[in-house]
């Protein structure tokens, strides 16, 4: 399934974000909500020259903007829980996750947005 990608605008709606850091992550290649919110905190300083605690903020943020939710079962168990695996998730490595509502089993890029 492919990732909606987001624009410059949608990604001023993330507190402390504006045009020239909107346009910064999208040239390191976070095009969108999604791949944002599992970026790794580190590489995302690496990578954008963001602080550590403004790349967790800015992180974080941009897990409130996924609107994933179970193929199974509509829930957005998934989405609420997205924050734990972003901490675990090296990024573009792919990975499992279950439905705590269905206890439906797949691949985060089977989720339907």
């Amino acid at each position: 399934m492919q990732k909606q990608k987001a624009d410059i605008a949608d990604f001023m709606k993330i507190p402390s974000v504006g045009e020239t850091k909107a346009e910064i992550l999208q040239a390191a290649g976070y095009d969108s909500f999604e791949k944002l919110s599992t970026a790794n905190p580190i590489i995302l300083h690496k990578k954008c020259d963001i602080v550590i605690s403004s790349a967790m903020q800015i992180i974080s943020a941009a897990i409130e903007h996924v609107e994933g939710t179970c193929p199974s079962c509509g829930s957005d168990y998934i989405k609420n829980e997205w924050q734990e695996y972003n901490n675990l998730i090296p990024e573009d490595e792919d990975v499992d996750i279950s439905c705590g509502d269905c206890n439906w089993y797949g691949m985060i890029d089977e989720l339907e947005y």
